[in-house]
């Protein structure tokens, strides 16, 4: 079986800054205090250095400065990886002042947003004039370049080319995997292939493959792998269309799979257990993992992205993408249409005409585009601390230290503390 990678509840960009320490029994969070608030001066408060320990959380170590301790050898092991280049106090202090005081580890519910995102969202809103994109001025023009800017903006954070994918912007992967599942050429010989281990807005979609006559099956990553087979499926373009979904990162325990599946269940080497004619095509569910780890479609070209935007940024929500390449996007059969997806209807005749932009037929309605506007400003923050890879890092080097802790508490072996200390 491929191995499979764990990682902690996935920690958001601004997600700095907070001191944690599991148990086996018990998650207990302490938060170290922001560079403008020194404990020093208490006496259940540690400090040695640039390293402190809140007061509040001194009960959970027999003498608090074994906190301090801690952090300074986790600081000591992952100078090169944690805290991007060493402005995480700076972060904490100029845009997550308002934590001070709160425990939050639901990061795969809701990231969270920085002060810094708001006040250029804010600053942008009050200099701009922008309109609706299905209308015609000046106001109306300025927002829709804004909104194509985001779309490229998109494919360019999934490593994607705009000659290949597309995207859709949705209320949410929610919204997305709804999308796919009302337009997927379901026949009576399709067959839809999920994982145990899924989002329940994936098992939605298959009540809509039931009702077209599909078949469905359920099955865990271990049969998944014990399905390769050097029989290829026989591949027709033309159909039947099957569908595959599953999510990069588990958005419970946190475990990453194998995007080697995009690519196996596309070139048949997967599949053909369940179908063994037709197309495969593969929906990724990538909502859990694009906030911590960087996804290239360049690599790992699935047909259906589901995204997640206050998954990453923390703010806006009620947005999200479905990133579908193109090729797979002309199977999609659109059966409503209202709003701006439509040029013209009538009401005497059964005549409808659809704008010309195949993604744009699927943005019914007057699109959130002053959301989707704010979505730049996330992303030049993003840029600023380094992009995913500087996010990666950051929170791979807590997995990573947690994993030895583990491995050394497990042996017997001596561990610094009572707890597993982590830093986030």
């Amino acid at each position: 079986m491929m191995p499979h990678n764990t990682s902690l509840t996935p920690s958001i960009l601004f997600a700095v800054g907070t001191f944690v320490a599991l148990s086996w029994l018990a998650v207990l969070l302490a938060s170290s205090t922001p560079p403008w608030q020194s404990d020093s001066s208490s006496p259940s408060g540690a400090s040695k250095g640039s390293v402190r320990i809140h007061s509040r959380y001194a009960p959970f170590f027999q003498n608090p400065s074994e906190a301090v301790w801690a952090k300074e050898g986790f600081l000591e092991r992952n100078r090169l990886t944690y805290g991007y280049n060493e402005r995480i106090d700076s972060l904490v202090a100029s845009s997550l002042k308002r934590m001070e005081g709160h425990v939050y580890l639901d990061y795969t519910g809701a990231g969270v947003y920085s002060e810094e995102l708001i006040h250029q969202v804010s600053d942008d809103l009050m200099s701009h004039l922008y309109g609706n994109t299905h209308s015609r001025s000046p106001s109306s023009e300025a927002t829709e370049e804004r909104v194509e800017a985001v779309r490229a903006r998109v494919l360019d954070f999934c490593n994607a080319s705009p000659d290949e994918y597309s995207v859709v912007f949705t209320s949410g992967a929610t919204g997305a995997l709804k999308l796919v599942g009302e337009s997927f050429p379901w026949t009576h010989d399709s067959h839809f292939l999920y994982t145990r281990v899924n989002h329940n807005s994936v098992l939605g979609i298959r009540e809509l493959a039931k009702e077209a006559g599909a078949s469905f099956t359920v099955v865990s990553d271990d049969e998944i792998e014990a399905a390769m087979t050097k029989d290829l499926v026989t591949r027709r373009d033309e159909g039947p269309f099957h569908l595959f979904a599953y999510p990069a990162e588990d958005n419970f325990a946190g475990v990453v799979y194998p995007l080697e599946w995009v690519n196996q269940f596309q070139s048949g080497q997967l599949g053909s257990k369940w179908a063994n004619r037709g197309k495969w095509m593969v929906f990724l569910d990538a909502a859990a993992f694009v906030p911590t780890q960087v996804l290239d479609l360049s690599k790992y070209p699935a047909d259906f992205v589901a995204i997640s935007f206050y998954k990453i940024f923390g703010f806006p929500t009620g947005v999200g993408a479905l990133v579908v390449r193109n090729d797979a996007l002309e199977h999609l059969h659109k059966r409503y249409f209202g709003g701006g997806s439509v040029v013209l209807a009538l009401c005497e005749r059964d005549f409808k005409k659809l704008v010309e932009r195949t993604c744009a037929r699927f943005e019914d309605g007057t699109p959130n585009f002053l959301s989707i506007i704010a979505l730049e400003f996330g992303f030049r923050i993003l840029e600023s601390l380094g992009g995913i890879p500087a996010v990666s890092l950051h929170v791979n080097s807590n997995r990573q230290d947690l994993r030895q802790q583990s491995k050394r508490r497990s042996t017997g072996q001596h561990c610094d503390v009572q707890f597993l200390n982590a830093f986030g």
